[in-house]
């Protein structure tokens, strides 16, 4: 599948814990996409051994709150106490409009 070009769109990296060692998807995503988004994006993608109990982080280690800022360019990191018991998907794209 190629990658679209989208005017303001960003690549995107999802990594499950605080590392780049396990990484849970790519998603390409345009500029009115929300942190609140994100979230849906990885309950969809994981499954929680403890599914109220994650939050996601930015690569500066700060948390990304489940709001509807915008989401900012950069790596995230999915943070569970738990285990990630599955993946779903490995490659999604967030194809909205773009400003």
């Amino acid at each position: 599948m190629a990658d679209l070009e989208l005017p303001d769109a960003f690549r995107t990296k999802v990594y499950a814990g605080p590392d780049r060692t396990t990484l849970v998807g790519h998603l390409q995503t345009a500029i009115r996409v929300t942190n609140r988004n994100l979230y849906s994006m990885v309950e969809i993608a994981c499954i929680f051994s403890q599914p109220f109990d994650w939050h996601i982080q930015d690569a500066r280690g700060s948390v990304v709150w489940q709001d509807e800022e915008a989401l900012q360019p950069g790596d995230f990191f999915v943070i569970s106490p738990g285990r990630f018991l599955f993946f779903q998907i490995h490659y999604s794209s967030l194809l909205t409009q773009s400003r």
